[in-house]
């Protein structure tokens, strides 16, 4: 279980050091994205050990596929929350006049 747990976040990390150079414009950082990258894919990881008919000892392909899963996802959202947070105030000061 806890080799499983350490091959979650060592994906979740790549994919969130890839995700961080991918979307550079979100100015989140690097760490971040590795942060939130490593905390998804423990969570698509422990679902699906906890889930899953093999059980938690089990360490398969599918686990290492829903860590992966669960990072992408976590990132895909963390990135959309954080660019609409930081667009929505685009269109609240109304226009100088001159």
């Amino acid at each position: 279980m806890l080799l499983l747990l350490l091959l979650c976040i060592l994906i979740g990390i790549v994919l969130g050091f890839g995700a961080g150079k991918v979307a550079r414009s979100s100015n989140q950082g690097i760490l971040i994205d590795m942060g939130t990258g490593a905390i998804g894919a423990a969570i698509g990881g422990g679902a699906y050990s906890t889930f899953s008919i093999a059980g938690a000892a089990l360490y398969t392909t599918y686990s290492l596929l829903a860590a992966a899963t669960g990072a992408v996802i976590l990132l895909l959202v963390c990135h959309g929350v954080y660019y609409a947070i930081a667009h929505s105030s685009d269109h609240t000061t109304p226009p100088k006049t001159h």
